[in-house]
């Protein structure tokens, strides 16, 4: 459900056209204060506060009779004004240098919108147009935060599994995706079609194939289309895993450690005969994982995994104290990789 909390984002105008003689009726220049607001009903439609100062009746005396605003998709003149859409909402006059707004709503979102008004005096003399107003939606690049606190349960006997998670706080959120792995695999599936709108998902279509163990992660979009990292990984256990002996799985103390950013960091690993699928996983101080290692093709018994101290997008990872896992099985083994500039 799109939250109904408003964040509003202020951008200065100023309409600093020449002023206008009707009747002796001055009109004052105009400073429109845009603010725009997120849509409450539907995704793709906003609104947008203009803010100004009023005028007087005759120059900075009296009260004016009445405002016209319009807005339209294009441009405003003199000869266009009549056909822009009349604002029907915009309040009457106050008093000189009073300031004043009126929310335009029922926008799209993207669409630029010019904006232009006039004022009447008690005598029904109109002032010319404003300086026409240009709004551009500014660009929503920012993703929303990680998704946290993922938990899940397995229900009808192991045929369905339940998951949720904290809610995420932005006011633009538009729904989730809910990603599901093979466990110790790479292979992440996005399970919803629609995004999901709430913070809870049931998995009730479990892989043959997943000796028991599915993995799921979670991510937040917004109504920019901005996707937020995945979140923390969450292993399920739904069914019956083939065990190994917990003795013939080791991660040992990795080296050189501490090692420099410049360094491969190697861990060494000991894996029983078929093993099945293996990764390490590299976890930040948040335990966010930074890095996912597929371990394939190798020899049974002792060797090497190589970690070149970036993440999965092929940057390279700050200083700090890291955790390495290694993952298989429902076999779960840790150490502390130390990166020092």
């Amino acid at each position: 459900m799109v939250h109904e909390r408003a964040r509003d984002e202020y951008l200065t105008r100023t309409l600093a056209g020449p002023p206008g003689l009707i009747h002796f009726v001055r009109l004052v220049a105009l400073s429109l204060l845009l603010v725009p607001g997120g849509a409450r009903a539907q995704a793709g439609a906003d609104s947008l506060l203009l803010h100004w100062s009023a005028p007087g009746d005759d120059g900075t005396i009296g009260l004016a009779a009445q405002y016209e605003l319009r807005y339209d998709t294009a441009p405003i003149s003199d000869a266009t004004f009549a056909n822009a859409t009349l604002v029907d909402n915009t309040p009457a006059p106050a008093a000189p240098t009073t300031y004043q707004a009126v929310r335009v709503r029922g926008l799209s979102r993207g669409t630029p919108y010019w904006f232009a008004v006039r004022t009447r005096d008690a005598a029904g003399n109109w002032s010319p147009l404003s300086n026409v107003l240009r709004w551009d939606w500014p660009v929503d690049a920012a993703p929303p935060s990680t998704p946290l606190g993922l938990q899940g349960s397995v229900q009808t006997a192991g045929k369905v599994i339940l998951i949720g998670w904290r809610a995420n706080p932005e006011a633009d959120l538009m729904g989730y995706n809910v990603y599901r792995a093979v466990h110790a695999t790479n292979a992440w599936q996005r399970l919803n079609g629609p995004l999901v709108l709430q913070p809870s998902f049931v998995d009730d279509a479990l892989p043959t194939d997943a000796n028991g163990v599915v993995d799921y992660a979670v991510t937040a979009v917004d109504n920019s289309a901005n996707e937020s990292g995945r979140s923390a990984l969450l292993a399920v256990q739904f069914g019956p895993v083939k065990h190994v002996a917990a003795s013939a799985w080791g991660l040992d103390a990795p080296y050189p450690n501490p090692s420099r950013l410049s360094d491969v960091a190697r861990l060494p690993v000991s894996l029983p005969a078929s093993p099945g699928a293996v990764r390490i996983e590299i976890h930040d101080g948040n335990d966010a994982i930074v890095r996912r290692i597929v371990v394939t093709g190798a020899a049974n018994g002792r060797f090497d995994v190589a970690w070149d101290g970036r993440n999965d997008a092929g940057q390279l990872c700050a200083p700090g104290v890291y955790r390495a896992w290694l993952m298989a099985n429902g076999v779960q083994r840790m150490v502390r990789v130390a990166r020092v500039p």
